[in-house]
């Protein structure tokens, strides 16, 4: 009906991030409401924590935080800091 605004979802990602929730309804179309953005938020989050799992993202987030404290450790500490 062309007086309705509704949407349809479709989800793609990296290869090696594991699947996560919600699944999608078939179809995944969805009309504007509470609903819609509650199913959408949750898909979005769940699909992030899936990404931490990802050699990939992972590799890359090690690599990220090891430059973070060095860096840290290069501004704040000097020889004689004790830990």
């Amino acid at each position: 009906n062309p007086t309705e605004t509704g949407y349809k979802l479709g989800v793609a990602s990296k290869v090696g991030v594991p699947a996560f929730g919600p699944p999608l309804p078939k179809p995944p179309e969805f009309p504007k409401n509470t609903y819609f953005r509650d199913f959408l938020l949750t898909k979005i989050l769940n699909g992030e924590q899936a990404a931490f799992h990802s050699p990939f993202i992972a590799a890359k987030m090690r690599k990220t935080r090891r430059a973070h404290l060095q860096r840290l450790v290069e501004q704040f500490c000097t020889s004689d800091t004790k830990f």
